[in-house]
This record gives structure tokens, sequence and C-alpha cells, in this order.
């Protein structure tokens, strides 16, 4: 599915917060904690942290998968992944 259209008519600006790379050979899982708005400079709607799954092939690096987790009250980003400003 193509979200591209919607974004571009919609509005989509995530920025990093802040993460964490493990890498064992060619192998390498980062977590990135994010926000995101739906205009540029406009309120934060939502944060979380996506889970990046990497390989290594062929002089470059592949996602093998990405899933996230939004924000909670019961579940806030770990301090450690958010930049101290």
């Amino acid at each position: 599915r193509n979200n591209g259209p919607h974004f571009t008519q919609s509005g989509f600006f995530e920025e990093e917060l802040g993460r964490q790379v493990t890498q064992f050979g060619n192998l390498a899982h980062v977590q990135s904690a994010y926000q995101y708005r739906l205009t540029q400079g406009g309120k934060v709607e939502k944060r979380g942290v996506n889970f990046v799954t990497l390989v290594k092939s062929e002089d470059r690096w592949w996602i093998a998968e990405i899933i996230w987790q939004e924000e909670g009250e019961a579940n806030p980003i770990p301090a450690n992944l958010v930049r101290q400003q």
C-alpha cells in the first residue's frame, strides 16, 4: 500500500529524539525514539519508539524488520532514548 499521497496531502513530520544501536557482525538492532507532527512546527501528535532490525549484505544495510510502539501514560519512552536538550 502506498501512503505517499496521503502524507503529501495531509503532512507528516517525524523527528528522532534519540537512538540506541546494538551491532554484532552483519546484524544490527536499532531503537529509535520519535515524535511526529502533522504540520511543520505544529503540535506533537504522538511519540514512541521504532525497533528496526538490519542485515548487512552486498556492502549495504537492509531493513529486515521494523515495528513500533507508541508512548502512553503507563509506557513512557525510556530516558536513555531521549537526547538531552
